[in-house]
């Protein structure tokens, strides 16, 4: 049990990496590309990232898939949240960033479009790994982070 929890707060802590490469980057096409650095280790490393082990679920939808999935879960919370703060007070211009593109988010679009947007979101992250996992090439994580990471600015969605 304390293993899968160790697992997803180490894919918690490389998605607050990511997230600050993102941050810090003043080109966020280039933030974008960076970004999918993080879960390239996730997937290289075997650690459990929700978003990239939900969409298997239906393959394997027992209940010690089920637990491993919400220990995973429990664990990234953990993980981009202790690291997320550490960054902040480390890097105070990433939480004033992380702020302004939040509240940007939240003033400019109602909650059920940032819940769409979320689902969407994970699909993609599911996306990625499943072209990962299946065609050993980290092209879908490249494309599918880059799309991810860049639909706010893209009228796709």
């Amino acid at each position: 049990m304390l293993k899968k929890i160790l697992s997803g707060v180490s894919a918690g802590i490389l998605i607050s990496i990511g997230g600050s490469i993102y941050l810090a980057s003043e080109n966020k096409v280039v933030g974008a590309a960076l970004f999918s650095v993080a879960l390239l280790c996730i997937c290289y490393k075997g650690y459990s990232l929700f978003t990239g082990k939900i969409g298997f679920i239906p393959e394997k939808h027992d209940k010690k898939a089920v637990s491993v999935l919400l220990l995973g879960l429990l664990g990234n919370a953990i993980g981009t949240i202790a690291f997320g703060y550490l960054l902040r007070f480390a890097i105070p211009t990433l939480g004033a960033a992380a702020e302004t593109l939040c509240q940007g988010k939240l003033d400019n679009q109602a909650l059920w479009q940032t819940f769409v947007r979320g689902i969407m979101c994970g699909i993609l992250m599911y996306l990625a790994v499943s072209i990962f996992r299946d065609k050993k090439t980290p092209l879908g994580i490249l494309f599918c982070i880059f799309i991810s990471k860049l639909h706010s600015l893209l009228i796709v969605f």
